[in-house]
C-alpha cells in the first residue's frame, strides 16, 4: 500500500506499507538418503508396517508421514513502513527526510516424535522438540538536501547533501526438550527440567554516513560528478570505525556534437563515461572486533566449578575497513529510433584489506576442548577484478497486432587474489567473517577467492600404463592423480622439480608417495561469464515471455560423486549406498576415466585422490522461465468495472543442459547441494486491477 499527498506546492508527505505473514510446513531434508536406497528393498514389511532396515545409513522417509510423528513448522511476520516528508521552500531547493522501519518476527517449531525418521535412526529412539524464535527490528533514517540552479543557461549545477543512519537489532532464543513421553505433547509441554535447555543471543549494530556530491552539466553534453562519503560502523574496533570514500566521474554525450549531425538519421544517442570511486565494507560478525569474558562450568574432582574464558573471536585492534577502488569506462548508444539500446562497461576493481576470519595457532589455547581454535578477523588479502558487462534491449518487430522485444545481459569477470597480507601463508582456509564457518574454499595467490584446493585427477590408469602407474604405487583401474611439477621422462620414469631448483627422479624402485602437498586448484565456484536472454512476444491480447540463462566456467562440489565407495557395495548385504546407473566405472573391457575400478578392498581413505572426485565442471544452460498470458480486451473489462484482467501460466526450470555428463538428471544451479532440489513447476495465476 502506498500513499502520496501534496499538502501544498512546497510540502509533500507520504508513506508505503508492506506486510506479509507466511506459514509453512516443511518435509525433512533427506533427499540423498532417498537417492541411495537399495532399489530391491521394500518400504513396507509383509505385515504392513514400515520397513526400517533399508541398509546402513539409509532412512525410510515414509516414517515421517505417519500421523502425529513429525512436524517442522515455520511462521514469519514481516512489516516494512517507509514514511517521508519533502519540503521545497524555494525554487531548485528540496529537503527530503525519509525513514525505513522494519519488523521481522519468525518462529520455527520442530518435532521429531516417537516413530519419526530421526527418532528411529539419529536420535537413539529419543523424541525431541525445539522452538526457535527470531526477532529483528531496525530503522534507517535518510535526509537528502538537493539544490539545483543554472548559470547563463549553459551551466547546470546540482548540489546534494545526505545523512544516513541505520540501526539493526536482532534477538534469538531457542528451547530444546528431549525424552518426550508422548507424541501428543509436541513442543507444548516443555517442563524446564534436566531434559530442557534454553539459549538466547542479542546483537545490535549501527552505522552512520554523510555524503556530499556535486553534479555539473555544460550544454547537456559535458557532464561531471564528484562526491565524498564518510561512514562509521559500530562493528569495527573503536579506533577504526570511520573512513572516507571519494568518487568522481565524467561523461561526454558525443551524439550532441555538431560533427555528429550526419548520423542523426540512425544514431539517437552516443555517450562515453569514465568513473573512479572508493567503496567500503565492514561485514563482520557483531561484537567479533572486541573480546569479552564468558562464564562456563568445568569439573574438578567430579564437582562443578565456575570458570571464565574469552569469546571465540580475539580482538584485532588493527582491523579496518575493506576498501574497493573502482575504475570504470562505459559506452551507451541507441540506434534506429531507439529500436536498439546498448550499455557497455569495462571495469577494474582492486579491493584492499579484504576481511576474513582466520584460525589462531593452538599456542593461544582452544575455545573448546578439541580442534576449536580461537579466531580473529584480519584485513587478510588484496584482490583484483577485471570484467566486462553488456546490456542490450531491442524492439525487433513493432506492429499494431504483433510485437517482439528482446533483452540481453552479459557479464564476464576475471578475479584473482593479488596479495595475502599480515604475514599469513599461502593456501589458507577461507572462513566466512559473519558466520565464522569454513566455506570450503581456499585463499591462494593468483586465484579467485572461491577456489577449490584438492587432488587434481587425470582420469584412471589404463591397461598399457602398468609401469607408469607402478611409480606411484598404483595399477590400472586406480585413480590417476596429477602431481604438480612432475614430468614423465620415459616409461616408468618420472622427474619432479623441487622448490630449491633441484630435481628428484622416481621409478619402480624409488616410488613416489602422494601427500597433501600435491593439492592443486581444481577450479573456482565463481563463473567466468553469465548471460541471460529474454524474448517477449505479443499478439493482440496474448503475450509470451521466454527467458534463458547461461552460467559458464564454474566448478561445483557435487556431493553425489563422492558416494562411489566400492567396498560398501561389495561387502554389505544391504548396501549402505547405491549410485546412479550412469556412473561409468573402469573395467578391463570398459576403459572409463570417470570412476576407478570397483575394488572391494578399497575405501575412501585408501583410494588416493578420492576427495577430488567431488569437483566437476558446473557450466550449464537453462530454459529458466516461460510465461503465457491473456489480457481481457479493455472494452470488455470496462463493462465489468475492471481496469485490467489478465490470466497467465508460468513454467520454470523446463530444460537444463549441463556441460559435464557427470551431472545427468541434476540441476547445477543447486551448486552441488542435494537439499530441497529445484523442480519443474507450473503456476497458474490471475492479475486483476480495479
Amino acid at each position: 500500500m502506498r500513499i502520496d499527498h501534496e499538502v501544498h506546492k512546497w510540502l509533500s508527505i507520504g508513506s508505503s506499507l508492506q506486510g506479509s505473514y507466511v506459514m509453512r510446513d516443511k518435509a525433512q531434508d533427506k533427499l540423498e538418503n532417498a537417492l541411495v536406497t537399495d532399489p530391491l528393498v521394500r518400504p513396507y514389511n509383509k505385515d504392513g508396517t514400515l520397513n526400517t532396515e533399508l541398509g546402513n545409513n539409509v532412512y525410510n522417509l515414509l516414517l515421517n508421514y505417519q500421523p502425529g510423528v513429525y512436524e517442522n513448522r515455520d511462521n514469519n511476520f514481516k512489516v516494512y513502513v517507509n514514511p517521508y516528508i519533502e519540503v521545497k521552500p524555494i525554487k531548485g531547493l528540496s529537503i527530503l527526510s525519509r525513514a525505513g522501519i522494519w519488523l521481522n518476527y519468525s518462529n520455527n517449531y520442530r518435532f521429531d516424535g516417537i516413530g519419526s525418521v530421526n527418532y528411529t535412526y539419529a536420535n537413539s529412539e529419543i523424541a525431541k522438540a525445539k522452538i526457535t524464535q527470531n526477532r529483528t527490528y531496525g530503522y534507517q533514517w535518510d535526509n537528502v538536501l538537493t539544490y539545483n540552479f543554472k548559470l547563463f543557461d549553459d551551466h547546470d549545477f546540482t548540489f546534494t547533501g545526505v545523512s544516513a543512519w541505520k540501526y539493526d537489532h536482532v534477538q534469538n532464543t531457542a528451547m530444546d526438550q528431549t525424552n518426550i513421553s508422548s507424541n501428543n505433547f509436541k513442543w507444548h509441554n516443555m517442563k524446564g527440567d534436566a531434559n530442557t535447555t534454553a539459549t538466547s543471543s542479542y546483537t545490535m549494530s549501527k552505522s552512520l554516513g554523510f555524503i556530499g556530491r556535486i553534479n555539473y552539466s555544460y550544454l547537456g553534453k559535458y557532464l561531471f560528478s564528484a562526491s565524498i562519503r564518510r561512514d562509521g560502523a559500530s562493528a569495527l574496533y573503536k579506533d577504526n570505525r570511520w573512513n572516507n570514500f571519494p568518487a568522481a566521474s565524467v561523461a561526454w554525450r558525443i551524439s550532441d556534437e555538431r560533427f555528429m549531425e550526419s548520423t542523426q538519421s540512425w544514431l539517437d544517442n552516443l555517450k562515453l563515461r569514465l568513473g573512479w570511486g572508493v567503496t567500503g565494507s565492514a561485514r563482520i560478525k557483531a561484537y567479533s572486533s572486541e573480546s569479552s569474558l564468558e562464564e562456563i562450568n568445568m569439573s574438578l574432582g567430579g564437582l562443578p566449578l565456575g570458570s571464565y574464558r574469552y569469546s571465540q573471536f580475539i580482538t584485532n585492534p588493527g582491523l579496518g575497513w575493506e576498501k574497493s577502488y573502482n575504475t570504470n569506462i562505459g559506452l551507451d548508444f541507441s540506434l534506429f529510433g531507439n529500436r536498439i539500446d546498448v550499455t557497455m562497461d569495462y571495469y577494474i576493481t582492486r579491493t584492499d584489506g579484504v576481511i576474513w576470519s582466520v584460525l589462531l595457532p593452538s599456542i593461544y589455547g582452544t575455545y573448546r576442548p578439541g580442534a576449536n581454535n580461537y579466531k580473529t578477523n584480519m584485513n587478510l588479502c588484496e584482490t583484483e577484478n577485471r570484467g566486462f558487462e553488456l546490456t542490450a534491449n531491442t524492439r525487433n518487430i513493432i506492429t499494431k497486432d504483433f510485437s517482439w522485444t528482446s533483452a540481453l545481459t552479459f557479464a564476464a569477470n576475471k578475479e584473482k587474489i593479488a596479495k595475502l597480507t599480515g604475514g599469513t601463508a599461502n593456501n589458507i582456509a577461507n572462513i566466512d567473517p559473519e558466520s565464522g564457518t569454513n566455506t570450503g574454499y581456499t585463499l591462494i595467490i593468483g586465484q579467485p577467492i572461491n577456489s577449490f584446493y584438492n587432488y587434481k585427477l587425470d582420469g584412471v590408469w589404463q591397461i598399457g600404463e602398468e609401469k607408469d602407474a607402478a611409480v606411484f604405487g598404483k595399477r590400472p583401474g586406480d585413480l590417476k592423480v596429477n602431481v604438480p611439477n612432475m614430468k614423465r621422462i620415459s616409461e616408468g620414469v618420472y622427474v619432479k622439480a623441487n622448490n630449491d631448483g633441484t630435481e628428484t627422479q622416481y621409478d619402480t624402485n624409488s616410488k613416489y608417495s602422494y601427500s597433501a602437498n600435491d593439492y592443486q586448484v581444481v577450479g573456482h565456484n565463481s563463473p567466468d561469464w553469465t548471460m541471460g536472454f529474454q524474448n517477449g512476444f505479443r499478439y493482440k491480447d496474448f503475450d509470451l515471455s521466454v527467458y534463458t540463462f547461461f552460467r559458464w566456467g564454474q566448478t561445483i562440489n557435487y556431493n553425489m560423486l563422492g558416494w562411489y565407495q566400492p567396498n560398501y557395495f561389495a561387502t554389505n548385504a544391504a548396501p549402505s549406498r547405491t549410485f546412479p546407473t550412469y556412473f561409468n566405472y573402469w573395467t578391463p573391457t570398459n576403459p572409463s576415466n570417470d570412476f576407478p575400478v570397483m575394488n572391494y578392498t578399497a575405501s575412501s581413505s585408501t583410494m588416493t585422490g578420492f576427495t577430488g572426485l567431488n569437483y566437476v565442471d558446473g557450466s550449464f544452460f537453462k530454459l529458466k522461465n516461460i510465461t503465457l498470458g491473456y489480457t481481457l480486451p479493455k472494452t470488455l473489462s470496462k463493462k465489468l468495472s475492471i481496469d485490467k484482467f489478465r490470466v497467465y501460466g508460468t513454467v520454470t526450470n523446463l530444460l537444463v543442459v549441463s556441460k559435464s555428463h557427470l551431472l545427468k538428471d541434476y540441476d547445477p544451479e543447486m551448486n552441488g547441494s542435494l537439499q530441497y532440489p529445484l523442480t519443474k513447476q507450473l503456476v497458474v495465476g490471475l492479475n486483476v486491477t480495479f
